[in-house]
């Protein structure tokens, strides 16, 4: 590996670090945020769609254009709009504005997470130094994204909510210079023209298909809002196929498509990360609210998952390059259902058993992206690495959006069916006792960052001793949603696996082109 490779996995991993990040780093500091303004739980979960939606309408958008001007271009532009937009975060003075500006950053984020990797594969062509590379980055880059509430606890208690935020300027200024020196442009030699029509259709069909999903938990999937959102993306996917089926040059080539294998790599890619934002947010959630932690306390609790994801990321790669995609991808989908099993026994009163299961949790999430992303890149051809960088990454994205929105609103649904009959014994009349139970269902935030149920937090007009109650019964109560949430996750992973076993090849592209 030379030096300017080197370099170019520091460039594209400290800018998926950067993004990563800042996709959890936020959540801790949403009580500070909703105190500074004033606003209720709706107001706050804007601050987060708006970035999830801003990044996932633009990844492909942003794949096509950096095929076309350049994609080490786009990615510095995407690191530019992030870093300045995150610094205007910090400085907002109202509500308006940070949402307006995390919808901003989340398309900055775009550009940085679609060219980071299309950028990275351009820079590797062996196929074994490329999978190496690809180890590396998802490592530093998921590193991030775990340990963000860590770093997010430190923040907020020793400065203040704006700090999660301007944390991203001395970051982006460094991969700015970084990629300046050392990463070399690359892009689609065919330069086609962009193909605006599926662009225009692509993206409000992505935005209103993410909208239903981190509104559906809240409005109801039943609701008019959530059916007339699904029915708007279905229409404007609908024109977008048509579009692409008749264009020279698409948006989305949608022969990709028609390879099993980068078909179902995207599909396993999409269900693990779902699961792994998830059941990252429903941690927190445990730690903080069931055994009252403080954000900084639940976030070292948590840092196992960020050292073996790691960790295993770095040794998935050698181990794809030894035995091909499927062996490991298997194995780690294994650990993950395992770690999520022992995680799920632990919960309740056996603290060191969860941080066991995380770990294990954490280390399989980490092992299985690695070769899931060499397939999802060595499957396709050179010139669409950017087009098949922005779908892989599209899978996380809106897997971090369904995972948490769903796995959340598992949760939430079990404490509306079970919490009000668990509350009879201690608040016998029944409009009261709804009252109390809505007070805790209500305040969740299963759309984002699911944190706010608040078990710990004794209730407003009670008496002491029921007040102490109402605690254990939410307590049990919530432990068992998790359980069932997990058990969800457990179910889904199972899938992956099955598709795993059926589809993969014992030895990849990689090894064969060796």
């Amino acid at each position: 590996m030379t030096k300017r490779q080197k370099m170019t996995v520091a460039a594209t991993g400290l800018g998926i670090f950067m993004v990563f990040t800042d996709v959890n780093i936020v959540n801790v500091a949403l009580p500070s945020i909703q105190e500074a303004f004033t606003t209720g739980e709706e107001g706050i979960q804007w601050v987060v769609a708006g970035y999830s939606l801003g990044m996932v309408a633009m990844l492909m958008s942003t794949a096509s254009l950096g095929d076309r001007y350049g994609r080490r271009r786009g990615f510095l532009a995407g690191v530019t709009v992030f870093t300045v937009s995150s610094a205007l975060c910090a400085l907002a003075t109202s509500l308006t504005a940070l949402t307006a500006l995390r919808v901003v950053q989340g398309v900055g984020a775009a550009f940085v997470t679609s060219l980071s990797l299309a950028l990275l594969s351009a820079a590797f062509p062996d196929p074994k130094e490329k999978t190496k590379a690809i180890a590396a980055w998802m490592a530093v880059g998921m590193v991030g994204a775990s340990a963000a509430p860590t770093l997010g606890g430190v923040l907020v208690q020793f400065f203040d909510w704006g700090s999660v935020f301007a944390v991203n300027v001395p970051v982006g200024a460094a991969v700015i210079v970084l990629t300046v020196i050392y990463v070399t442009e690359s892009r689609d030699p065919q330069a086609p023209r962009l193909d605006w029509s599926g662009q225009v259709t692509f993206i409000p069909a992505v935005a209103l298909l993410a909208l239903a999903i981190i509104q559906a938990p809240r409005a109801g999937w039943t609701s008019a809002a959530i059916w007339a959102a699904l029915l708007g993306a279905s229409a404007c996917m609908g024109l977008f196929v048509h579009f692409e089926r008749r264009t020279a040059v698409p948006l989305i080539d949608l022969s990709l498509f028609g390879d099993p294998v980068y078909r179902s790599a995207l599909v396993v890619y999409f269900l693990v990360m779902s699961c792994f934002f998830g059941v990252l947010i429903l941690t927190t959630q445990y730690l903080q609210d069931v055994h009252d932690f403080s954000p900084l306390l639940a976030g070292m609790l948590i840092f196992p998952v960020p050292v073996a994801f790691g960790s295993a990321s770095l040794l998935a790669g050698a181990a794809v390059n030894k035995w091909g995609p499927r062996r490991p991808t298997l194995a780690c989908l294994g650990a993950v259902i395992a770690g999520l099993l022992v995680t799920a026994a632990g919960l309740g009163s056996m603290l060191p058993v969860v941080v066991a299961g995380l770990a294990l949790f954490g280390a399989g999430s980490g092992g299985c992206a690695t070769p899931l992303l060499v397939l999802g890149m060595t499957h396709v051809p050179q010139h669409r690495a950017g087009m098949a960088a922005g779908l892989v990454n599209l899978q996380r994205s809106m897997g971090s959006i369904f995972g948490v929105a769903f796995l959340g609103s598992i949760l939430a649904a079990w404490l509306s069916l079970s919490l009000p009959g668990s509350l009879t014994a201690y608040v016998p009349d029944r409009a009261v006792r709804q009252a109390v139970a809505s007070a805790i269902i209500d305040s969740a935030n299963p759309h984002a960052h699911p944190a706010f149920i608040g078990p710990g937090r004794p209730l407003k007009h009670l008496l002491p001793g029921q007040a102490r109650a109402i605690v254990r019964a939410a307590d049990e109560d919530f432990i068992g949603g998790i359980r069932i949430a997990l058990g969800t996750a457990v179910v889904l992973l199972a899938g992956a696996f099955a598709l795993s076993w059926r589809r993969f090849p014992t030895q990849g592209r990689a090894d064969s082109e060796s």
